[in-house]
């Protein structure tokens, strides 16, 4: 995570959502609602676009926002917002509790189309989140964590790169991505939660898949 960006998570956004979930857990469903203002703040003070508690427009903005995962103290389960409000699987605010940010390898992340096969924007008007996906090797897999357990046991995992670096050896690649698996909507993916990989090459972009996260 880059410098500029941690002070301003840690005093924006990502504080926000703790104290918010701490003064108000018995009223999760008005967790969007709630941080909406705060979001725009954010985001005018960045020069950013974004939505759904997610920063666009800078790759490393919206890359390091994507990793978000829970902290020791949060909870996954999803908040029932009915038919009122739909949130994508890719937002945090789809969830009460805590969360904190996958710990990536600080100022070494690339962003590049090298390392990161997302678009670096966010509709404000809609759901999806434009990607290319792979497939990886289990034995390649170095930490997975799950948005909510069952998660673990579904087949259909793919994984969307999201940023890298090669800082460990000239030989090792580490990716951090998104692990997505199939929605119930036709040609439709989800969220399933975070990781790192670690390979000895690049992915082609000839094994790779467009795919719209909902």
């Amino acid at each position: 995570m880059s410098p500029g960006l941690s002070i301003v998570l840690s005093l924006g956004e990502h504080t926000w959502c703790t104290n918010f979930h701490f003064h108000t857990q018995a009223l999760a469903k008005d967790r969007p609602s709630a941080l909406r203002n705060a979001e725009a703040r954010l985001l005018r003070q960045l020069g950013c676009e974004g939505s759904h508690g997610i920063v666009a427009g800078k790759p490393g903005y919206f890359g390091t926002s994507l990793l978000w995962r829970w902290s020791a103290r949060g909870t996954s389960s999803r908040i029932d917002f009915g038919s009122d409000e739909p949130l994508p699987s890719w937002s945090w605010l789809a969830y009460p509790g805590e969360i904190s940010y996958l710990n990536t390898r600080q100022g070494e992340v690339q962003w590049s189309p090298r390392f990161s096969f997302l678009r670096p924007s966010v509709s404000s008007h809609g759901n999806e989140l434009v990607a290319h996906a792979c497939d990886l090797d289990p034995t390649e897999i170095e930490e997975v964590v799950y948005d909510q357990p069952e998660y673990a046991t579904r087949i259909d995992q793919n994984y969307v790169i999201v940023g890298g670096s090669t800082k460990i050896t000239e030989a090792q690649v580490i990716y951090y991505f998104l692990l997505i698996g199939k929605a119930t909507m036709d040609n439709y993916w989800r969220r399933l939660g975070v990781g790192m990989a670690v390979r000895k090459s690049f992915v082609s972009e000839q094994a790779l898949m467009q795919v719209a996260l909902i």
